[in-house]
């Protein structure tokens, strides 16, 4: 993983320990080991397995050898003053927390590669480290003197009518709630992603005492009271909102992106690699030589044609998901109603 010159990310990703080895891995092969990762609860192939960081075995204290080389990588951060980005903590932490309720749970289903869990929490701990925090849009009205008035941050309200009983209003985001495809699920509630990264907040104030029903481009949202509405009601992740819809689109194009061209674009460039790698192997002046070259353009230029296509492919859907991400006005409607909340 690499981010700007100017950050330093410690990429800690061992999350468990155990004490068998199913496989062994000694230190003339330890630099093959892509992730440092000790324990039995995760699968194959590295279940179990026994690292080693360089020559010297660390056996089952390797995530403690892995919270003191983080500990350093920060200090080497402020030192340097360089950004820092701690992703063993929050792997570690929300791990052992799972495993009170499921002693099998894991976020790197290989012993290696994060899968979307793991990665949610991964990029969470980039924005937590690195990014300011920003809400997508809050939107606040008020009754006052018998006249309703609303405002908006990151947003803009717009025709708002209301006598006490009825309220309508439109209010347009500037940004989308982050949403997350399906895998991503537990992920986006172990690091509560919405209410920390990705507020988006309605509040009325000044309504009589009573129960009220929300909807939204004249769907219902829900019923509320007039004291939760005061307080502020939180809909970042509330499939039933057309802006929670509206973002799964475009989440599950980016996954679509990632799926059909950026991994099989990645695929290509690895088989290229080491293509390459099998040339240089070659004595440019044995009799073989000439033939694998030849071979080696062939297949390149197929390569490069199949680079260009999937390029186009990533472009396109590029396009779809600007499209798709346009701010979209929603009329609300609040409206007093009888008999309790359900």
């Amino acid at each position: 993983m690499r981010l700007s010159r100017r950050h330093l990310i410690g990429l800690l990703l061992a999350v468990t320990w155990g004490t068998s080895a199913s496989a062994q891995i000694d230190s003339s092969n330890w630099g093959n080991v892509t992730a440092p990762v000790f324990g039995v609860a995760e699968k194959a192939p590295y279940a179990g397995a026994d690292l080693f960081a360089g020559p010297n075995k660390f056996g089952t204290y390797y995530n403690g050898v892995l919270s003191l080389y983080g500990t350093w990588l920060r200090e080497q951060a402020e030192v340097r003053g360089l950004g820092f980005v701690d992703m063993w903590s929050p792997l570690n932490n929300l791990t052992l927390t799972a495993r009170k309720r499921d002693p099998n749970f894991t976020m790197i289903a290989d012993g290696v590669h994060p899968g979307a869990v793991g990665q949610t929490v991964m990029a969470t701990a980039i924005i937590d480290n690195m990014v300011a925090k920003t809400t997508v849009s809050q939107a606040t009205l008020q009754l006052k003197d018998g006249k309703m008035t609303g405002t908006a941050a990151n947003g803009k309200i717009e025709d708002v009518v209301g006598n006490g009983d009825v309220l309508t209003f439109t209010w347009t985001a500037n940004a989308l709630p982050w949403v997350l495809p399906a895998d991503a699920a537990d992920g986006v509630k172990m690091t509560a992603l919405g209410h920390r990264y990705s507020n988006e907040k309605f509040t009325v104030r000044n309504l009589k005492p009573g129960n009220y029903e929300v909807k939204i481009d004249g769907a219902v949202l829900g019923k509320f009271t007039e004291g939760q509405l005061a307080f502020g009601v939180e809909i970042e992740g509330n499939d039933k909102t057309p802006q929670y819809q509206q973002a799964l689109n475009v989440a599950n194009l980016n996954k679509q992106r990632n799926d059909t061209a950026y991994r099989p674009l990645r695929d290509q460039y690895g088989q290229l690699k080491g293509k390459r790698r099998e040339l240089a192997k070659i004595d440019p002046k044995s009799p073989e030589y000439a033939a694998k070259k030849a071979e080696f353009d062939a297949w390149y230029d197929g390569q490069k044609a199949k680079v260009a296509e999937l390029a186009g492919k990533a472009k396109e859907i590029e396009d779809q998901i600007y499209k798709a991400n346009q701010p979209v006005p929603h009329k609300f409607t609040v409206a007093l109603v009888a008999g309790p909340i359900q």
